[in-house]
């Protein structure tokens, strides 16, 4: 966790590696992706991987129910493999609206050489990513007072 700094108070901000948003994932298509997280915050915490197509793996998809949260002082590695996509997706923690407190960043999925693609390549790459600040925190359950 670091602080953000509203002017008027300070909240807590989840980061990733000690960035927010969190680093950058490049990889290319058909690449197997290892992401291992240890989770240094007080409460359990969850990756998804949006957009991303989990054939065959789905317990790598970070959502509830398909995936246990990772405990407090404990890690999990992530191991999916980013088949035939090419694009920008992202990552975010799926539970507790932890992405609201920023537990997340982007995906860069390149297409191999030897697949062309129908235009010509980027002069330059950047990834924007776009969330709400709330001023309660994130860990504000009631929301009606």
């Amino acid at each position: 966790m670091v602080l953000r700094n509203y002017g008027l108070f300070l909240d807590q901000v989840i980061a990733i590696n000690g960035m927010f948003p969190g680093p950058l994932i490049n990889v290319t298509t058909n690449d197997v992706v290892h992401v291992n997280v240890f989770n240094n915050m007080d409460e359990p915490l969850l990756f998804t991987w949006h957009g991303i197509q989990q054939r065959l793996d789905s317990w790598q998809d970070g959502v509830s129910g398909t995936n246990c949260p990772i405990l407090p002082g404990k890690n999990w590695t992530y191991v999916f493999q980013v088949k035939d996509q090419i694009g920008s997706f992202f990552f975010y923690s799926s539970i507790n609206y932890q992405k609201a407190a920023g537990g997340f960043g982007p995906i860069r999925v390149n297409n191999r050489d030897v697949i062309d693609v129908p235009f010509t390549k980027p002069e330059a790459e950047f990834d924007l990513l776009i969330g709400d600040w709330s001023y309660d925190s994130y860990k504000v359950t009631d929301i009606t007072n």
